[in-house]
C-alpha cells in the first residue's frame, strides 16, 4: 500500500505540473508543438532503451542455456 501511495503522490504532482506547463505552452502554437514533440521523444527514447535492455538480457540468457543443458545431462 505504501508503494501505491508514493506512486499516486508522484503522479498527482506530475499532473499538476503538466497542467500548469500545458497552459503556459499552448498560449503559443509553435511552443505547444515543440512541447508535444519533446514529450513524445522522451517516450520513444525510453521505449528504445528498454527494448535494447531486453535484447541484451535475451542474449545473456541464450549464452547461459548451453551451460544449463550440460549440467542437466550430467545429473
Amino acid at each position: 500500500m505504501k508503494e501505491f501511495f508514493q506512486t499516486f503522490v508522484a503522479i498527482f504532482i506530475l499532473v499538476i505540473l503538466f497542467l500548469f506547463i500545458w497552459e503556459l505552452f499552448f498560449l503559443n502554437f509553435w511552443t505547444g508543438i515543440a512541447f508535444i514533440a519533446f514529450i513524445i521523444s522522451i517516450l520513444v527514447t525510453l521505449f528504445i532503451e528498454r527494448e535494447t535492455r531486453i535484447e541484451e538480457l535475451e542474449k545473456r540468457l541464450k549464452a547461459l542455456e548451453p551451460e544449463n543443458e550440460e549440467k542437466d545431462k550430467a545429473i
